[in-house]
């Protein structure tokens, strides 16, 4: 039984860790593409 639970609490966990760190990825390219848009504008003017 507690095999069992282990084994769910490990996965929740990991799954919780994807996902987080998928959302970290999103916005760290999206901060990436704003400072390279501003970028880009600075350089135009």
């Amino acid at each position: 039984m507690s095999d069992i639970l282990g084994l769910v609490v490990s996965i929740a966990l990991i799954y919780f860790a994807i996902k987080f760190t998928f959302k970290c990825i999103k916005w760290i390219g999206i901060l990436l593409i704003v400072v390279f848009v501003f970028k880009m504008v600075a350089l135009i003017l």
